[in-house]
């Protein structure tokens, strides 16, 4: 019986490799290896670096699906450096892109919003693509102080395609804390020291791809991820982030004239919150970009309501700002999915 086991599990470890193989060659593309590097200086800048290594297997690959690499940011706050960009074709030669392969254009999250036309994207496209050959990126983006207000992130630790090493990396200053967790799986960072540094690291290894399937938990949350932040004040941070003038949630004439013209057409209250809501769904459009590239600020509501569009938290702000003008009593909230919830992060 024993021996039976033994010959059982020999059999298995050895078919790992063959497995992992056959798992890539059903993929369009394989990361040989994927590096996501933070750091906090100590004068209160932040950089991130990306560092891929992708392999591509089929023709989908690089005609549909990698050959170009895309990089939004934000240039009034941040300065985007690429330190190496070129393929190795499978015949071993290097082919580095060429200057004229590297377009910023308008990312389409700001189409139409003329509030973040300051908002680039660099579109990377790589040359000398083929059945296996080899991408090499590696770029960094470097935030001014203050852009964000703390060092932060939420990563899901998978990508579309298998990951034959993932690292993620945060560098910290000795005067700081990382506050981090670990979801669907459990491994410590080996910490090491680097000058002022504390650094962080963890590696996985041959991580499976994102599955394809429908019906999926919204937002990966059923995949591993990790989310980790130098600040352990939710309250501080917030309150910081309302501090903004958007939260005073002021009304100028035009928005009170909307406001008492609404309230002579409306059948009460609850009428006139469903006009108003009706109102700032239909007449504003919504901008989809996020906080990240706005460093965690808003317009004022009054900005919102001359431009005839904002970000989530724009329009919300302005909903909430027309309502308090009609006498209804609103509160903005922030919710945070439960799956990715901690309270210290």
């Amino acid at each position: 019986m024993k021996k039976s086991l033994l010959y059982s599990l020999v059999f298995f470890f050895s078919l790992l490799p063959a497995i992992s193989k056959s798992q890539n060659e059903n993929s369009d593309a394989v990361y040989l290896q994927l590096t996501k590097e933070f750091t906090l200086n100590p004068d209160g800048s932040m950089d991130f670096r990306y560092i891929k290594q992708q392999k591509l297997l089929t023709y989908r690959s690089f005609n549909n699906l990698y050959g170009e690499s895309t990089i939004i940011y934000n240039p009034d706050e941040q300065v985007l450096k690429i330190n190496e960009a070129f393929t190795v074709m499978a015949d071993g030669k290097k082919v580095v892109v060429p200057k004229n392969a590297f377009n910023e254009a308008l990312p389409s999250i700001a189409v139409n919003a003329p509030a973040y036309n300051n908002l680039r994207e660099m579109i990377i496209t790589h040359t000398g693509t083929e059945r296996n050959a080899i991408l090499h990126l590696d770029y960094e983006i470097h935030s001014k102080k203050g852009f964000s207000p703390a060092l932060m992130g939420n990563e899901v630790l998978a990508e579309t395609e298998p990951v034959t090493e993932l690292t993620v990396k945060i560098k910290i200053p000795d005067h700081a804390n990382l506050y981090y967790s670990l979801f669907h799986i459990s491994q410590s960072p080996v910490i090491i020291t680097e000058g002022q540094f504390s650094v962080y690291t963890w590696t996985f290894r041959d991580v499976p791809a994102i599955s394809m399937e429908e019906f999926q938990p919204a937002n990966y949350d059923n995949y591993p991820r990790i989310i980790f932040s130098t600040g352990n004040d939710r309250t501080a941070i917030y309150a910081g982030f309302q501090h903004q003038p958007g939260f005073a949630c002021f009304c100028d004439e035009d928005m009170k004239k909307a406001v008492k013209d609404l309230t002579t057409l409306s059948g009460g209250k609850t009428d006139l919150l469903l006009k108003l809501q009706e109102k700032v769904i239909n007449e504003f459009k919504l901008w989809p970009v996020p906080l990240k590239y706005t460093g965690f600020t808003c317009r004022t509501p009054v900005e919102a309501w001359h431009s005839n569009g904002g970000t989530p938290i724009e329009k919300a702000l302005l909903l909430t700002s027309l309502l308090k003008e009609a006498g209804i009593e609103a509160e903005l909230v922030a919710v945070v999915g439960t799956t990715v919830f901690d309270e210290k992060i």
